[in-house]
């Protein structure tokens, strides 16, 4: 008998409480939307069509490109009065022995419908401002000296530099060398100013090839690869080397 009359109360407590007032919740219908807004991004390209985001440009092919989708577009570089109506597109600038660079200013206007229901005040149109600067081969922030390991042997530590050579007794540039990829690699011609590794250098980014040849002489196993400035600070590069094309990962923190 006892326990029907438990049976009974529990039944009764959940028909009541079931029978509350139930808090539905409306979901809001602007959560997540935004007001037009004007973004898009800049990146160097390297021949290879390898790029990387940077307003700062070594030898001089850059991508302009709105980050969004806009119902019109509206470019303006530099003091160039052409108006630009892509949602993106490349130019060159060339500027490869100037010691100092004059930062150039880009305009972007991105138009689109509004949403009002959402942004009463919202007119469909932003506009927003960036500047690139063009660097000579000699000021590219990739030049330097970086202290680390390989990813898989963290206790091996040694120091990669990459630097501008010049031909000798002027002030001419010759080419980019980098040592220490792979490790033990010189990386500098003895039959002329250039370097045994053949290179595609911008502020950020850096393709290098070995080109097929592993000259034991110089250190150079025929290394390959792509090196990428994190930051100002940091650098990665990812490359395979030797004929068994081994792949390494070395990443470094700048100490020069």
């Amino acid at each position: 008998m006892r326990t029907v009359i438990l049976l009974t109360i529990t039944t009764a407590a959940l028909l009541l409480f079931g029978c509350g007032t139930h808090t539905v919740v409306t979901p809001d219908p602007c959560e997540g939307a935004r007001p037009v807004t004007a973004r898009f991004t800049i990146y160097e390209v390297l021949r290879s069509g390898t790029k990387a985001p940077s307003d700062t440009t070594v030898n001089g092919m850059v991508l302009f490109a709105a980050d969004e989708r806009y119902d019109s577009y509206e470019w303006q570089i530099g003091s160039d009065t052409r108006i630009r109506r892509d949602s993106a597109f490349s130019l060159r600038f060339r500027l490869r022995d100037a010691p100092d660079s004059i930062p150039i200013p880009i305009r972007f206007i991105g138009r689109r419908k509004p949403d009002t229901t959402c942004f009463p005040d919202d007119d469909g149109v932003d506009t927003a401002y960036r500047e690139l600067l063009p660097l000579s081969d000699p000021a590219s922030p990739l030049l330097g000296s970086y202290h680390g390991a390989h990813v898989d042997d963290p206790a091996d530590t040694f120091t990669v530099t990459i630097y501008v050579r010049y031909i000798e007794d002027s002030k001419d540039f010759c080419s980019v060398v980098m040592r220490n990829i792979n490790r033990g690699c010189s990386d500098t011609s003895r039959v002329s100013c250039g370097a045994v590794n053949e290179k595609d250098f911008g502020a950020t980014i850096m393709e290098f090839d070995g080109d097929g040849s592993y000259r034991i002489a110089d250190g150079c196993l025929n290394p390959k690869g792509i090196a990428r400035l994190k930051g100002r600070d940091t650098i990665e590069i990812d490359y395979v080397y030797d004929e068994a094309r081994i792949r390494k990962k070395f990443i470094g923190r700048r100490v020069k």
